[in-house]
């Protein structure tokens, strides 16, 4: 009788065993599981989407009609915008351009400029903290020319406003709220019958909420 309860203590204790080591058994290794779902995939839009940009500029604008003055020189920028969901890009822009002078013989002439345009882009995600903003726009703008002659003590200033046409990029880099970025256009005047065209080079600082 002891022989026969310890075999059946024995038996007992090898089916526990055999049913513990069935329950650890991950599900998914078993032959014929069905294989585990991959993670689904990452929204790769740009940071700015659904977002406004606000952002501020120091510039240089290089007149391409050569010319004893350039009229745009050194500037500040600041542009505002939105993206919406699918990365279309609306915003508006202004600009000021100080401009250079040049005397000769003490006869002065300064030139400067401003302008106001309305931009359209579309927000390219180079990466996760990376937008590259193509642009286009068209506004206003205003180019002012003054002279000052020594000898007969004549100055003053003329005027002449310009619809702008312009083609550019922005480039954006991300770290958190702000960013720091790049801005490049190329812009048209037309004012009347005289043309001018001139490269604008920015670097930008700004924020996106």
């Amino acid at each position: 009788m002891r022989t026969v309860g310890v075999a059946a203590a024995a038996a007992l204790m090898i089916i526990a065993n055999s049913a513990m080591a069935q329950e650890v058994v991950d599900p998914a290794a078993a032959p014929g599981a069905a294989p585990a779902s991959p993670p689904p995939p990452q929204d790769d839009g740009p940071f700015t989407a659904e977002k406004v940009t606000a952002s501020a500029r120091a510039q240089y604008g290089f007149s391409l009609q050569g010319g004893t003055i350039n009229p745009y020189a050194l500037g500040l920028g600041a542009r505002g915008g939105y993206t919406l969901d699918f990365a279309l890009y609306l915003g508006g822009s202004l600009d000021w351009y100080s401009g250079t002078s040049n005397s000769v013989l003490g006869n002065t002439i300064s030139g400067d400029h401003w302008q106001v345009l309305a931009d359209v882009g579309y927000d390219l995600a180079l990466t996760p903290d990376m937008v590259l903003r193509p642009l286009g726009n068209i506004g206003v703008a205003r180019k002012s020319m003054g002279y000052c002659f020594e000898e007969t003590g004549v100055c003053g200033e003329k005027a002449s406003n310009a619809v702008v046409l312009g083609l550019g990029a922005e480039y954006l880099y991300s770290f958190g709220m702000f960013n720091i970025g790049a801005d490049l256009r190329f812009n048209g005047l037309a004012a009347n019958t005289t043309k001018s065209t001139f490269i604008n080079l920015g670097v930008v600082a700004g924020a996106t909420f």
